[in-house]
């Protein structure tokens, strides 16, 4: 991280020292949990329904992140992140479950193998409320060139003033 922007991960291996870049990030700024779900099935997150905590997909962390003020120690801004560094290339599913009344901020962001940023999604002042559901689907490759491809979660384009377009939003129109 440098000067609050984010470039990719460096992951060492080996006798040769490869250095690999890449990867998705997801931060989730509450009242909601979430979770994701890879192409094969596999999950890392928590799901509140259920309260379960999952940690399925290879390389994937999930976990909370904040801001604390070292003056006063005071907690500062807090969000929930999803963050896995070479990630398989296919579909994926996060899950946002609403756990009290009020709107979630939620950021996708995908690098390719080169670093390079292969898009950006920013979801803001979306309404939830304990139990409810929102479902966004995306879909990663690592190959340079290749953008985000992401569905679930628009604004409803309904109407003017763009106010009236948050009653005309929808999670999920794939299904």
């Amino acid at each position: 991280v440098y000067k609050n922007k984010y470039y990719g991960l460096r992951i060492f291996k080996g006798p040769e020292k490869v250095i690999t870049f890449g990867g998705i990030t997801i931060t989730l700024h509450s009242p909601a949990e979430f979770f994701v779900t890879d192409f094969q099935g596999r999950r890392t997150g928590f799901d509140p329904i259920t309260n379960t905590s999952y940690e399925e997909i290879p390389g994937a962390f999930y976990g909370d992140e904040g801001l604390e003020d070292l003056t006063s120690d005071s907690p500062g801004a807090e969000w929930k992140m999803f963050d896995v560094a070479e990630p398989a290339d296919g579909s994926y599913e996060t899950t946002v479950t609403g756990t009290a009344s009020g709107t979630y901020r939620l950021r996708i962001r995908t690098w390719d193998r080169e670093a390079e940023d292969q898009g950006q999604a920013d979801f803001d002042g979306i309404p939830t409320a304990p139990g409810v559901v929102h479902k966004y689907t995306f879909t990663y490759s690592a190959t340079p060139g290749t953008p985000m491809q992401l569905s679930g979660g628009f604004d409803g384009h309904g109407q003017r003033p763009s106010d009236v377009n948050k009653f005309l939003t929808y999670a999920n129109p794939s299904s």
